[in-house]
């Protein structure tokens, strides 16, 4: 061809390769490639324009490229910076055999050199090879670095080694090679990114995101909140440990975190599920149970299909429920997390509790029995000794509070004893027991139970809490306060803790109590139409043991020959000790009987049998309506005894004197004892003996009063628990009873009587209860019918 010259043509290409090189070291990466493939087009023989496009393909990140250009070559006959280039194509590419072999014959061509050893150890550390990895680091490390003919320094080395050490899971050597790689420059990023995930990886989230965020700018968005988010993670994690001291400070922590968090996820994204789920678990770690149950059941309505949900979520949501008392909730919850983990004690625990809290007393004894039956009572110990199973034993004490929830109190302590016979050490048996002598009315025993376990563990913060109760039930209401505020102080978010923190809060508040009756008889001894209201008004309590009162009483009635009324304002103070309960009282007349009065009442209960009440007054209710309307005025006192052997079995008896202005005196005795004859779990059946004598000195005054009289009579009373569940619930009671009655100088008739009541429990703060009650007796021989209804209301202000 004319005018074609073939040198010059090749010394054109070759000066439009070299360009393209140098646009390519430029950073011009596009228009590097751009001429380099328009060279290899037209010259695709040439290795020169290939090896070049290939590594200029790779500088780019077109490995894919890299590695077909490369794919026919021989290793051997390559340069060193192409055969480099294909080796972190092939790296990148995650083709791990061909990686290796080109960095070893890369390390072979040149001994002395450490990079290509530290890109082959990192390669076999990425193929799962970690012995040869570490062969290929320690051979590495053992070149001279830094300075001098060596090509790597040693801040190479260190994050290589920690790459290696993190891929074969050796993250505690990992993080000590970030650590030299930091001490030797601080500033390195790759160092401090490698510090930062190894931390995380080790499971100290928090330390990590504290690192991240000296050096933000390292971080992507996303990687920051994964960070964020791990942190918060793991605190709820911590908090949700079982076994651990109880504490709320990583739950609220993890709550601050998450609340920072949701702000930047979308609501849609996984990540924002799992936080919901962390959500959850912190705050029913962090003891703020019925919000945790609040955002459960929220979700829960947005994602129907619990099976889906983690079991860590669910087993948070469960113990929530439980504290938040719903534990038809918790109930559900246990046992879908149970079969999952059919075996999990702690899960049979609360489906016990969930149960029993139902009152569904069937299920939860199967459940007991069920652990016991799968509890093997003794463990191999040290040198194959036996040692006692820690789950048996809490399964047995769990069998035991089982009667106890029945009311089968004298079963549940026989059983208790039992085990503290053989395991006088338990702490949690022991608290069991004081537990239940606390609901049989035994509050001294219980404290010597609690007392003896606070000595052992003064730390246990459910003996305290106990002990915070049975101060209250004893009226040591100042240690009480102390109990409570220690334990706010250490673990306020504990259930007991709250729970006595409730009852505290109780007894702080002013108390109102109402109690009225209204009735009717068909004789004249005593009113055709009656009624009675007294009203108390209780103060807040006064230095732990006072509280003032206003008192309202309020008696009417028709008589044949009138109206008789009586309404008298009071005010007095009542005083509540450990022994001691004392009431005093100044009154005003201010219909009919006008006149001052005064009352006085105490009792003392030297122990958990024994009471002693005494009580005098001026004008009080003892005189009868039909005497008070008469302007008959009168003194009385009255003693009373009673002796309790436990919940199931009373006796009380006592005597009184009413001195009257018109001369009489009226002297009595009385006598009651009550034996529970039915104990089931919702019924009982109580068989009552009563007995009465009385004697008037004078005779023929406008009231009844008869020379002498006496009544002997027995009853009987059901109590049914309609339901009943924490502080709410209703029994019904219906009582029937008979007797005979004997009046001097009238003979003796029968008597009966019959009432139907409804005890309403509306809550920590109302109790309200009403009923009928019908009767006939003998008076003067003339037989009389009467009937009424009464209303009782108590009410925490």
């Amino acid at each position: 061809m004319a005018g074609f010259h073939p040198a010059a043509a090749a010394d054109a290409d070759a000066a439009a390769r070299e360009a393209a090189v140098l646009l390519a070291r430029s950073g011009e990466l596009d228009a590097a490639l751009s001429r380099l493939a328009a060279l290899h087009e037209r010259h695709p023989a040439d290795a020169r324009v290939r090896h070049d496009l290939a590594v200029v393909s790779a500088w780019a990140g077109d490995d894919a490229r890299t590695l077909t250009l490369l794919a026919d070559a021989a290793p051997a006959a390559l340069p060193d910076y192409v055969l480099d280039a294909y080796a972190k194509a092939a790296r990148n590419r995650q083709q791990w055999p061909l990686a290796i072999d080109l960095y070893r014959a890369l390390a072979g061509r040149a001994p002395t050199t450490v990079t290509p050893r530290l890109a082959l150890a990192m390669t076999l550390a990425d193929a799962g090879e970690a012995a040869a990895a570490g062969a290929a680091l320690a051979e590495a490390r053992a070149l001279p670095q830094g300075g001098g003919q060596a090509d790597a320094d040693p801040l190479d080395v260190h994050l290589a080694c920690g790459y290696v050490r993190a891929r074969a899971g050796f993250l505690t050597g990992a993080l000590d090679c970030y650590q030299q790689a930091a001490a030797v420059a601080p500033h390195d990023a790759a160092a401090q990114r490698g510090l930062v995930r190894t931390a995380a990886a080790l499971g100290a989230p928090q330390q990590a995101l504290a690192m991240a965020l000296q050096r933000p700018a390292l971080w992507s968005p996303a990687e920051m909140l994964r960070l964020r988010q791990d942190a918060a993670a793991h605190l709820v994690r911590w908090a949700s440990l079982p076994g651990t001291p109880v504490s709320d400070g990583p739950a609220v922590t993890a709550l601050a975190l998450q609340q920072d968090l949701a702000a930047d996820l979308d609501a849609a994204a996984h990540a924002h599920l799992d936080l919901t789920y962390d959500r959850i678990a912190a705050l029913a770690a962090a003891g703020r149970d019925a919000q945790a149950v609040t955002e459960f059941e929220a979700l829960r309505r947005a994602r129907p299909d619990l099976d889906a949900y983690p079991e860590y979520v669910l087993r948070a949501a469960a113990r929530a429920a439980l504290t938040a008392q719903r534990p038809g909730l918790a109930a559900e919850l246990y046992q879908l997390c149970l079969t999952r983990t059919p075996h999990a004690f702690e899960l049979q625990v609360g489906l016990f509790m969930a149960y029993s809290d139902q009152q569904r007393h069937d299920r939860a004894r199967a459940v007991v029995e069920r652990m016991l039956a799968n509890q093997p009572p003794l463990l191999a110990g040290p040198a194959g000794a036996p040692r006692p199973n820690p789950d048996y034993t809490e399964a047995q004490t769990l069998a035991a509070l089982e009667l106890a929830y029945r009311d089968r109190y004298g079963e549940a302590l026989d059983a208790l004893d039992r085990l503290l016979a053989e395991a006088p050490g338990n702490s949690a048996a022991r608290l069991a027991r004081a537990e239940v002598l606390r609901w049989r009315g035994w509050t001294e025993r219980a404290d010597q139970d609690v007392t003896r376990v606070r000595s052992l563990d003064p730390e246990n913060a459910q003996a305290a809490a106990l002990a915070g109760q049975v101060a209250m039930d004893q009226r040591r209401y100042a240690a009480a306060h102390a109990l409570l505020a220690d334990l706010e102080g250490h673990t306020p978010e504990a259930p007991a803790a709250a729970a006595l923190a409730r009852r505290v809060a109780l007894h702080q508040r002013p108390e109102l109590v109402l109690r009225a009756e209204a009735g009717r008889s068909d004789g004249g001894a005593f009113s055709s139409r009656d009624w009675r209201l007294d009203g108390f008004y209780f103060s807040a309590p006064l230095a732990h043991r006072y509280r003032l009162f206003v008192h309202d009483a309020v008696r009417y009635g028709r008589f044949d020959e009138g109206i008789g009324r009586d309404h008298r304002l009071g005010v007095g103070a009542e005083l509540r000790a450990p022994n001691w309960v004392a009431r005093g009282e100044v009154n005003q007349g201010i219909e009919q009987n006008e006149r001052a009065g005064a009352a006085v009442a105490a009792a003392w209960m030297p122990d958990d049998h024994w009471r002693l009440d005494v009580d005098a007054a001026v004008n009080g209710p003892a005189v009868p309506l039909r005497a008070t309307r008469a302007g008959v005025r009168g003194r009385e006192a009255g003693v009373g005894i009673t002796h309790r052997w436990d919940e199931t079995r009373s006796l009380r008896t006592g005597g009184g004197l009413v001195d009257f202005s018109d001369g009489n005196l009226r002297r009595s005795l009385w006598a009651e004892f009550e034996q529970r004859l039915l104990d089931a779990p919702d019924h009982q059946l109580v068989g009552t003996l009563r007995g009465y004598a009385g004697w008037n000195s004078e005779r023929d005054r406008i009231y009844y009063n008869p020379a002498s009289d006496r009544e002997l009579g027995a009853a009987i009373r059901h109590d049914w628990r309609i339901f009943g569940r924490y502080d709410r619930g209703l029994t019904q009671r219906l009582e029937l009873g008979a007797g005979r009655y004997r009046q001097q100088d009238f003979g003796s008739g029968n008597i009966w009587t019959l009432s139907l009541a409804h005890d309403w429990s509306l809550g920590p703060r109302t109790r309200l209860a009403y009923g009928l009650r019908s009767g006939g007796r003998v008076y003067d021989g003339e037989r009389e019918h009467l009937a009424s209804a009464f209303l009782t209301l108590e009410q925490r202000l």
